[in-house]
């Protein structure tokens, strides 16, 4: 049986070193855990991790993060932007680094119960009822 073995290291080295730097800086200060997800998951899979792959149409990164309360999701974006210079979008859930890369931080969770989201993340999370 084979299997494909992503070396992370890697693409931390890559063009976008300084975005997951602040990225990991900031789960590290407020204990999120996260996955990537979307297109730049599947990409690394499908092209054996060599930084990013040439034919990508979009520069983002999708990231599934395990938030408890809307607090720490807040908290986490305003250090991204104050912190390491992410500029907010009028999406509440997107951030674009000055490498030119959207990040949409995608919230599950915590938040979830109830199925109560703040105004403006209706479009992100949609109710199983």
């Amino acid at each position: 049986m084979s299997s494909l073995k992503i070396n992370f290291e890697t693409l931390r080295q890559g063009p976008f070193k300084p975005v997951f730097e602040a990225l990991e800086a900031g789960f590290r200060e407020f204990g999120i855990d996260y996955y990537i997800i979307g297109a730049f998951a599947r990409d690394l899979w499908l092209e054996d991790n060599k930084y990013l792959p040439d034919r990508r149409a979009t520069l983002d990164l999708d990231l599934a993060i395990y938030i408890a309360e809307w607090k720490q999701y807040e908290l986490l974006k305003l250090f991204l932007h104050e912190i390491h210079g992410f500029k907010p979008d009028k999406e509440p859930y997107r951030l674009f680094s000055s490498e030119g890369l959207i990040l949409d931080l995608i919230p599950f969770g915590g938040v979830e119960k109830g199925h109560l989201f703040p105004e403006g993340y209706s479009g992100i999370v949609r109710s199983r009822a």
